[in-house]
């Protein structure tokens, strides 16, 4: 098994529920999305990627470049698509932590028989949230910036809005729940502190205000995920299911896609 690629595909899997808010149809979201590293002192934009997230009717559609995650709010079903071997998989959420959780396992294990420790990572300690009071747009939404201090030490810049109609479309309490409890999983594979995991933060996003653009500062780099376009459209369902000529596999089998098997 290659571990490091799996615990790539885990965390993405992880985060398919980045932009979530509340309930009730109403037209149908896409937000389009970029994501980069800058290194300090360089201007140079490093690990760049673009992915674009559809909203409508309960349901979340996150379209890769190398998959596609899909969730169900209603049917509370999980669907994870791999375009390139052309399959996918099928679970209910209880499901799919608990095979997740046997499968974080097993990498733990092969991980710290190599000689690696691992840690329990994903605790932000004196968190500090503060409303600045600043203001700008981006990709023509009116935004409020909000920092995240963990001490003294800022970790992260949000941008929010409250114009975007998210909350029509999706129920933010349940889409967050799901997002927690999938990053709660893979959390300690990632090595890293995650602020998804904080109560706090993720109330910033209850009342359905959307990040257009969040900036997290690491020792190493500065990361920056932000929505480039926003449009307010009718979405085919075909974006919230997997093609019919895929085929279906266990989730195990969609986790090893990476090994070329």
């Amino acid at each position: 098994m290659r571990c490091s690629k799996i615990v790539v595909l885990v965390v993405c899997i992880a985060g398919i529920f980045l932009f979530t808010t509340a309930s009730q149809a109403f037209c149908g979201i896409i937000l389009h999305k970029e994501s980069y590293k800058v290194i300090p002192g360089s201007k140079i934009l490093q690990s760049r990627q673009l992915w674009t997230e559809y909203y409508q009717g309960n349901k979340i559609a996150v379209h890769q470049s190398h998959a596609v995650f899909i969730t169900d709010l209603n049917s509370d079903v999980l669907i994870n698509i791999s375009p390139v071997r052309k399959i996918y998989s099928v679970d209910m959420t209880e499901d799919f932590l608990k095979k997740m959780q046997n499968l974080v396992r097993q990498i733990r294990k092969q991980l710290e028989k190599s000689g690696k420790r691992l840690s329990t990572y994903c605790k932000f300690k004196n968190l500090i949230i503060k409303k600045t009071g600043k203001t700008k747009k981006i990709a023509g939404y009116s935004c409020n910036l909000i920092e995240i201090l963990s001490g003294k030490n800022k970790i992260r810049d949000i941008w929010v809005t409250s114009k975007i109609p998210v909350a029509k479309e999706i129920d933010v309490k349940k889409a967050l729940d799901k997002k927690r409890d999938i990053k709660q999983v893979f959390c300690d594979l990632t090595q890293e502190d995650d602020l998804d995991l904080s109560p706090a933060y993720q109330k910033i996003f209850r009342d359905g205000r959307v990040a257009m653009a969040i900036v997290t500062y690491n020792p190493r780099d500065t990361l920056t995920e932000k929505i480039t376009k926003v449009e307010v459209v009718a979405i085919p369902e075909s974006i919230f299911k997997a093609p019919e000529s895929y085929k279906k596999v266990p989730i195990e089998a969609f986790m090893q896609h990476s090994q070329g098997k």
